[in-house]
């Protein structure tokens, strides 16, 4: 019965939060119980939360609720993302950088009958700084990380520094171990056990920021190695977030190994060269284990028999989304099944990722056994089995494939192959026109048929992100594959920089000077330089050169004479009589708008305008022995710029200097008795 006057504390109003990061706003771990006064069965919780915005890990634990565990789902909202349900009592989401302060809060619960009850409260968040350091040259706390954790407790944050860490560590319950950065905090297990082992650790235990590097595993009690780089076992679910998975070897699991009831929750990190002498090249599952894997590249491992990528075993039941599953192999020559994906009876959720370039003997990208996976907004592609199903090899078991693009599976309707599953609607078989393969770029090109063709009905929240931290919704409707196709970028055009405002001699046999202009969002290196256009015309050249600043005020056709600003900018050259050809009928003293388009080097398209001032007027209109000597007066003067109008419009191809080019069209000119200065 329901139970009316329910009310809800959140850890007492109180959410201590450590930071997870080094000299600036980074992500936080946070953990929230839920309490009403009298046991009540509910279908849904939603928390909608005020000023809480970012992308590190959240816990929501339940530790008094009664939570119906015939619904499908209990779904937990925040208005930066969806909670995924983990376990019957555990729920994880990125949330992150939360500044100190206090949120507003609203709780509304949701019954099977009956109308909702919603209650507010207020959020306070405490900052505090790691308490515990560890640097090896002595100038931290501890040496090691070990012992650096032997002296934690529940709530604390161990602080790495930089550097090579040759040592197999325990975490402990509830303490948070921090790396400067995969790219330069290295645990290093010496080819001996597993580099990182846990036991019967909550969701608050993090480990963050580290690459892991050749473990071996740690021998159980029937003499196999389990987990090269991390084993959880026993109830261990600690959250694995931005960490490199690398050179690791163990018989199951030679990235991380999670056994019994293990729900760890693993978020953007990267797996490669690992190595399962038996199953799960990456990541193995067992008993009942359900991890959540989000926004992972799992790439080159290798697996002896099964899931040279991922093999989930025996119940264990993980949600997979936003991953890269790519060229991981299955070696055995007579059993080697599901070269990126191996599910033993069980029945995974995957959703949004790219399975490409894997091998084995059966089923290249995906072999099923039993249970009943969901694929949902998935590529699945150009995976090799040599003996049967290049894609997806099913064995007992009866897959729903849904708005996914599957090689051969002939799409949706009455050409869908049967022998990949149920064909759950939405379902192509086309190029997905990744942006390059052969590099192993698998965003998605403008003309891909699997943009805004994923579920419309996805359970996609605010604040989800692709793997690339993009929105994991760009227009209305998610895209397949692991990363969203951003329909542009906005960056900002600098027609004549330094000129302001943009005047154009309609007549110029010049070029036309065109700056995009860099800044802390733009890296203008990342711009495909052939790909740029300014009215459909490209340019003659381009250079890397900090010229200009971006204009503040937003009204258009704004402009402004501020120079460097410490952005290095892309400055482009047109040919003037290019550009205004394309135009059109113009006349003297209009302002029309120029637009530039291109594309990053990652596929995303870019777009950005500027606006010009036509000149169509001429001083005189003839050329004749007086213009003459003026052009005379002029020859070789180098410096030639805008700020001195191309040497008073004698440099009349604006290229820096008066010399024989600008002769030449001067003869040009006089030739046609018309005048190539009209100021």
């Amino acid at each position: 019965m329901r139970v009316k006057n329910l009310f809800v504390v959140f850890a007492g109003l109180f959410l201590l939060l450590q930071t997870a990061g080094f000299g600036g706003p980074e992500d936080w771990a946070l953990s929230v119980v839920i309490q009403p006064e009298t046991p009540t069965i509910y279908d849904s919780i939603e928390i909608i939360s005020t000023g809480v915005r970012g992308s590190g890990p959240v816990t929501v634990e339940n530790t008094f609720f009664q939570i119906d565990e015939a619904a499908l789902t209990l779904d937990i909202f925040l208005n930066v993302g969806f909670l995924t349900v983990v376990s019957p009592w555990h729920y994880t989401e990125n949330i992150g950088t939360l500044p100190g302060g206090v949120y507003d809060l609203t709780v509304t619960a949701y019954a099977d009958y009956g109308p909702p009850e919603t209650f507010f409260t207020s959020l306070n968040v405490v900052v505090t700084e790691p308490n515990i350091t560890v640097n090896w040259d002595g100038t931290g706390d501890y040496l090691t990380i070990q012992d650096a954790i032997d002296a934690a407790v529940y709530g604390d944050t161990v602080q790495v520094f930089a550097g090579r860490y040759v040592e197999n560590i325990t975490l402990k319950n509830g303490v948070a171990v921090v790396g400067e950065g995969a790219d330069k905090c290295i645990i290093d297990g010496s080819n001996r056990l597993s580099v990182v082992s846990s036991t019967h650790c909550d969701q608050n235990t993090l480990i963050s920021g580290f690459k892991i590097v050749k473990g071996w595993g740690t021998i159980n009690q029937n003499g196999a190695n389990l987990g090269g780089g991390i084993r959880n076992l026993d109830y261990s679910s600690p959250t694995i977030i931005d960490c490199i998975f690398e050179s690791n070897s163990a018989d199951f699991g030679g990235g991380i190994y999670n056994q019994n009831r293990c729900h760890p929750l693993i978020s953007n990190c990267i797996f490669k060269g690992n190595t399962a002498k038996v199953h799960g090249g990456a990541i193995y599952s067992h008993y009942t284990s359900n991890p959540v894997i989000s926004n992972c590249i799992i790439q080159n491992n290798l697996a002896w028999s099964g899931g040279g990528g991922v093999l989930n075993a025996r119940g264990s039941n993980p949600k997979i989304d936003n991953c890269i599953f790519n060229n991981n192999i299955v070696q055995h020559y007579n059993y080697g099944h599901g070269g990126g994906l191996f599910n033993l009876n069980t029945s995974p959720v995957v959703r949004n990722c790219v399975f490409i370039g894997n091998k084995a003997i059966d089923g290249g990208g995906i072999y099923n056994y039993a249970g009943e996976p969901v694929f949902i907004n998935c590529i699945i592609r150009l995976n090799i089995a040599v003996k049967s199903n290049n894609e997806i090899h099913n064995n007992d078991s009866l897959p729903v494939i849904s708005f996914s693009n599957i090689y051969g599976s002939g799409g949706s309707g009455s050409g869908w192959k049967g022998k990949y599953g149920v064909d759950g609607g939405g379902n192509i078989d086309e190029d997905p026109f990744f942006v390059s393969p052969a590099e192993k770029n698998f965003r998605l090109m403008f003309e891909s048929p699997c943009i805004d063709m994923g579920d419309p009905d996805s359970k996609i929240q605010p604040g989800a992100t692709d793997l690339d931290g993009n929105p994991r919704i760009d227009n209305g409707i998610v895209d397949m594959g692991a990363y969203e196709f951003i329909h542009s970028v906005k960056v900002s055009v600098d027609i004549k920089p330094q000129t302001c405002p943009n005047p154009v001699n309609v007549k110029s046999k010049g070029v036309l000077p065109v700056a995009i202009l860099g800044s802390d969002v733009l890296d203008v290196n990342d711009i495909e330089l052939d790909t740029i256009l300014l009215e459909g015309v490209g340019p003659l050249r381009g250079s890397y050169e900090d010229v200009a600043a971006p204009v503040i005020d937003e009204t258009e056709c704004a402009c402004t004479l501020e120079g460097a600003d410490g952005y290095m900018d892309l400055t482009l050259k047109f040919k003037t009589q290019e550009v205004i050809t394309g135009l059109g009928e113009m006349f003297d003293g209009e302002t029309w708008m120029l637009n530039l388009t291109g594309y990053l080097k990652d596929g995303t398209p870019i777009e950005g305008a500027d606006c010009i001032i036509i000149k169509s007027k001429g001083k005189d209109g003839i050329v004749n022995l007086l213009d003459f000597a003026k052009f005379s007066s002029y020859w070789l003067r180098s410096a030639c710029s805008e700020t001195n109008n191309w040497c008073d419009r004698r440099d009349i191809n604006e290229s820096d200097q008066v010399d024989l080019d600008d002769l030449m069209v001067f003869i040009e000119h006089w030739r046609e008795g018309t005048s190539p200065w009209l100021l």
